[in-house]
């Protein structure tokens, strides 16, 4: 007798001596079903650490969470895992319908061959027998009627397919999610806007992946709920996405192949310093082997693409999976930790009383948002990075920075046309002390310097530019954003950012997550994101900057500023 037979046999014994034994998840997930595993082997599926790790703290408790995005790891089997999962939740409940989608024709083929028809064809034919009946089987589904108990004669079913279809869906399971969106983000988006929304409150959504770069929506789902996962309630994920991550130290299996460290002073000298990446993430000997060895079978040193491989296929930290094919401009991991303690401000808009005092009016849709009321004899820069004023395009942004403590004291995001953005820059800046207002004179932004030098704002940032011709200094308003004032402004903003624990508000920081460089080593947002807090408060930090830095006034007065003298907009001399 062979060995699944022997085992088919004692399961039909068990069950016989314990009928009750049926109606529990667990052991049906650990006794019925066989699977081929990653070393080709036909074994009974056996939950590894994280699978269960999942299962029993999210799924099998009273109040399960109904709603995940899972970055993970290369042959952790979660794929296997959650198909198995939805496959027994549709033999052993009524009127279930459940979807198991694939980025390729080909991967949902291989799921439902040699995952779903696998595990019932191989299941104990006395088990099918007594509990279900396979009414209908066709290429990529079944239809199962449940053969006992009071729901005798129900009918449920599991589809394996590339794209979602109408209908209500009690299981959905994506697997490789961010290939999906990658290689058919239009698809993609059909299985979020025309899949997700039909499954009910009660259903299960598995979104689960290994990470393809900060693009498509499983970076952004994802993300988007990382930095507040703890606020996420089993009764909002019926909503909300739980995010899970689960890296390579959980892979228990291959783990016990290393049978022999390798020490860090003998590992191959490259990116990664092998003796601190030990101590930074907390490796045993054997952890650092076993990454090591990883980096190898990628091509170490012979393969310029092994650390880019390596950090997507087997990340040690969700930064690094998503940085494996995109390379951040600002670090998010230090990012990540001002996002945690970012505060919400007070919203609302900027008026008048009957005297002419500027102030301010709470609004719940107001577009400027206080986080520190002006002070007293402390000085304010202002800087702003302008737009067409269109709803859908880029917004009009001025972003308030206390030149004391260089934090944010304030932001205005809106989408008005230049001429209000005069008008709401000339209130902000008299709120705020008549701040040294510094905005983008580039394209839409010359219109509104122009209208808040005509409205007589005397606090206007000034910049020099000398004419060789006549020899002379004239002066210009406005920041003129150009191929050399560009990196420098952003690198103000990433000087301040390293040097702070706190001050930057979330609208920012949700932006400095895509914001990376390109093809070309420029940095900028990623495609269809936005930068536009970014830049204004680049521009803010690099007049502080000056500031700071260079002796020089803030009017139309005839200081001298290096930072222009450096990028050659005026001549001058140093002020020692």
């Amino acid at each position: 007798m062979d060995n699944q037979q022997a085992h088919n046999d004692r399961i039909v014994e068990e069950l016989t001596a314990n009928p009750n034994l049926i109606k529990d998840q667990k052991w049906r997930l650990s006794n019925l079903y066989w699977i081929i595993s990653k070393d080709g082997d036909k074994q009974v599926f056996k939950m590894n650490r994280a699978q269960a790790n999942f299962y029993d703290n999210y799924i099998n408790i009273e109040h399960p969470y109904h709603r995940h995005v899972i970055l993970k790891s290369r042959q952790l089997g979660f794929t296997t895992f959650i198909d198995i999962l939805i496959l027994d939740s549709i033999l052993f409940n009524p009127n279930r319908e459940g979807i198991i989608i694939a980025h390729k024709v080909q991967d949902a083929a291989e799921i439902f061959d040699k995952k779903i028809e696998f595990a019932i064809r191989n299941m104990a034919d006395d088990v099918k027998d007594a509990f279900f009946n396979i009414n209908h089987r066709s290429a990529r589904k079944i239809q199962i009627v449940i053969d006992y108990g009071p729901d005798k004669g129900s009918t449920s079913s599991l589809a394996v397919s590339t794209s979602g279809r109408s209908g209500t869906y009690h299981y959905v399971h994506i697997s490789e999610f961010a290939k999906l969106c990658v290689a058919f983000p239009k698809r993609a988006e059909e299985v979020e806007r025309g899949t997700f929304p039909t499954v009910p409150f009660d259903g299960f959504i598995f979104i689960e992946s290994t990470a393809e770069g900060m693009a498509g929506r499983f970076y952004e789902i994802f993300q988007q709920n990382w930095l507040t996962r703890d606020k996420i309630t089993a009764n909002i994920s019926q909503v909300q996405f739980l995010p899970h991550f689960y890296n390579w130290q959980y892979d228990d299996m291959e783990m016990k192949k290393i049978y022999e460290c390798v020490p860090v002073s003998e590992m191959d000298i490259c990116e990664i310093d092998w003796a601190s990446y030990q101590i930074e993430h907390e490796l045993t000997d054997k952890e650092i082997t076993y990454y090591y060895m990883k980096w190898l079978q990628f091509g170490g040193k012979n393969s310029p693409d092994a650390i880019k491989s390596l950090m997507q296929e087997y990340p040690t930290t969700q930064e690094e999976a998503f940085l494996s094919t995109g390379q951040t401009y600002f670090s998010t991991a230090k990012v990540a930790a001002l996002l945690q303690v970012a505060e919400k401000g007070m919203r609302g808009e900027l008026g008048y009383d009957e005297n002419g005092k500027v102030i301010f009016n709470e609004v719940s849709s107001g577009s400027l948002e206080i986080f520190k009321e002006p002070e007293v004899g402390i000085r304010y820069i202002i800087g702003g990075d302008t737009a067409e004023g269109l709803a859908w395009g880029d917004a009009q942004v001025l972003y308030v920075i206390n030149q004391k403590t260089e934090e944010c004291d304030a932001v205005y995001i809106s989408h008005v046309a230049p001429d209000e953005l005069a008008t709401e820059a000339y209130k902000l800046g008299k709120f705020y002390n008549f701040a040294l207002l510094g905005i983008e004179v580039n394209k839409d932004g010359l219109w509104v310097n122009d209208a808040l030098e005509k409205m007589g704002y005397i606090n206007l940032y000034y910049r020099k530019v000398f004419d060789d011709i006549s020899q002379k200094v004239t002066k210009f308003f406005g920041w003129k954003t150009t191929s050399a004032t560009r990196p420098f402004a952003l690198a103000a903003l990433k000087a301040v950012m390293f040097r702070k624990d706190k001050g930057f508000p979330a609208q920012i920081l949700e932006e400095m997550f895509t914001f990376v460089r390109n093809i070309k080593g420029r940095p900028e947002a990623m495609d269809k994101k936005h930068d536009d807090c970014v830049m204004a408060a680049s521009i803010g930090y690099a007049i502080l900057q000056e500031e700071g830095v260079y002796l020089g006034d803030s009017t139309a007065g005839e200081g001298v500023s290096h930072l222009k003298m450096m990028f050659g907009e005026e001549t001058g001399q140093m002020i020692h």
